[in-house]
């Protein structure tokens, strides 16, 4: 009877054992297996904080890229406005330089033939001793007794057959004698045309005087 409950005391210390040994085993592979998720968890939170920042300097590139490319649109755009803007000038035959080489020239050369000459001064209208007031008249007047039309035209392009740039008066000392020169454009050529009617309807015709004539084509011309 001893030996029996000898040997049952020996197996249930035995199933104990095994018992014990199993539990630990246990809490040993549920210790084991937190960590790598603890490690997964870890990763995941930096990659995201990476893809986060990465996100936040591609945003900054593109927004820098595209204020980059807004100031080479108005760069461009301000190039092609100087462009057109130079475009214009160079088409247009009279210019503010030429007006001045223009006005410079007949204050030196009015003196030689003991004149003195008013200018046109594109605001205030120019009236002769005569009473004929330009460039209101120049839809009146007759050029060379023909239908051709005369008028102001600042650029001197082919608005009218001929486009009067600068106008020049000369009135005497009599209430009757005037001269008057209409500098202007003729199918893109420049043309001297004088006035010196003393009543009735203004007739113009082309100036025989050299001097005025080859200097306006000079200053015309640029040269």
């Amino acid at each position: 009877m001893k030996i029996k409950n000898l040997q049952l005391v020996a197996i249930m210390a035995t199933i104990l054992l095994v018992l014990t040994g199993c539990g630990n085993q246990s809490r040993s592979s549920e210790g084991s297996g937190s960590k790598p998720a603890t490690s997964t968890i870890s990763n995941n939170h930096k990659d995201n904080n990476k893809k986060i920042i990465s996100d936040d300097k591609d945003n900054k590139d593109s927004k820098i890229n595209a204020n980059k490319s807004n100031n080479n649109d108005e760069a461009s755009t301000d190039h092609n406005n100087e462009s057109n803007s130079n475009d214009k000038q160079s088409s247009a035959l009279w210019n503010t330089t030429k007006d001045q080489k223009l006005e410079s020239f007949i204050n030196k050369w009015a003196p030689t033939m003991n004149q003195t000459y008013t200018k046109y001064d594109g605001v205030h209208s120019l009236k002769t001793v005569v009473g004929t007031v330009y460039p209101d008249d120049l839809s009146k007047v007759s050029l060379n007794n023909t239908s051709l039309t005369v008028g102001w035209n600042e650029s001197g392009k082919n608005e009218y057959d001929y486009n009067v740039v600068a106008i020049y008066d000369h009135d005497s000392d009599t209430t009757t004698k005037h001269i008057t020169y209409f500098f202007s454009f003729h199918n893109g050529r420049p043309i001297a045309l004088v006035d010196q009617t003393t009543n009735g309807t203004p007739v113009l015709v082309q100036t025989k005087n050299q001097d005025v004539q080859s200097n306006f084509e000079k200053i015309a011309n640029g040269d």
